[in-house]
């Protein structure tokens, strides 16, 4: 649901396979009937569920090689350049169920596409509850959310040695899945920013909601260069960590980012696209274009 390509890498290197003459003189039948019944056949351990995990979300699998580094090269450069697609499914196909995705391209040949094998239909809609978990294991986690991604960047303070500074960025509108009234794209998003120390403990939290009303016109805008957000940290003795939050208050979707306090403190910090997740920040504000189209910000 993440959206997220995975490129395993075997880390054991180049691994021996079982000449099949020799297998019924180290397995016994039942051990190998096993075997080929969980897939793996006499293929060392763990290879087929690596291809399988590359497959099913359109990364590729590095197994069997001696070449780390070249593998995890690979790994980087085959995703350096995508191309997204999306689609609205009709609302009585939301059955839950895992439906099947199939890209092709006409016209070019010699050319290997890679793609998740398909999606599970589910409907947006979730339970308060399900959206208070979904924040708190985003707040605990080691690793960033991906589902909503954002660039930002840190504004200097406006006096030497201030604790105060800004964060300005964008968040990707394509992650948020604005519904269309026929006049307005709409959505509820709720962006925090959280101050947490080196033991994760939270020192200190800022919120605030947006319930985005954006005119067609502000839309295509806002998909080419993100949608702008800007919010003041007041930063606390002991802060070692920033960590960035967007909630999707519709379908319960979290992205985050987790900034390091070092980085922070760079002049003019800028971190890459990551995923965003926010807490209590500004107050909450609805996007409504002034006459000359501008979002108050």
């Amino acid at each position: 649901r993440a959206g997220v390509a995975i490129y395993p890498v075997d880390a054991r290197g180049l691994l021996a396979r079982m000449p099949a003459q020799t297998a019924d003189d180290l397995f016994s039948q039942i051990t190998r009937r096993s075997l080929v019944a969980d897939g793996q056949g006499l293929e060392p351990t763990g290879i087929s569920q690596m291809r399988t995990l590359a497959e099913e979300t359109g990364g590729r699998a590095f197994v069997n090689t001696n070449d780390l580094a070249g593998a995890i090269r690979e790994a980087v450069d085959d995703a350096a350049v995508t191309y997204t697609l999306g689609f609205y499914p009709a609302s009585d196909t939301l059955d839950g169920k895992f439906h099947h995705l199939k890209v092709q391209v006409y016209g070019r040949s010699g050319l290997e596409i890679r793609s998740p094998s398909g999606y599970f239909a589910v409907k947006d809609d979730v339970s308060p509850l399900g959206q208070s978990d979904d924040l708190a294991n985003a707040l605990r986690s080691p690793l960033e959310l991906s589902a909503i991604h954002i660039e930002a960047h840190s504004e200097p303070p406006g006096q030497p040695n201030s604790a105060s500074f800004d964060i300005a960025g964008s968040i990707r509108l394509a992650d948020l899945n604005l519904k269309n009234d026929g006049k307005y794209w709409r959505g509820d998003l709720g962006l925090y920013v959280v101050q947490q120390d080196t033991g994760g403990q939270v020192l200190a939290e800022s919120k605030s909601r947006y319930q985005l009303q954006l005119t067609g016109e502000m839309y295509l805008s806002y998909e080419q260069s993100g949608l702008p957000f800007r919010c003041a940290v007041h930063s606390k003795p002991g802060i070692a960590t920033l960590r960035i939050l967007v909630h999707n208050r519709v379908n319960g979707t979290v992205g985050s980012l987790i900034i390091p306090v070092s980085a922070i403190e760079s002049p003019r910090s800028t971190w890459p696209v990551g995923v965003l997740q926010f807490e209590r920040c500004m107050k909450s504000i609805a996007y409504n274009a002034d006459r000359n189209g501008r979002l108050p910000i």
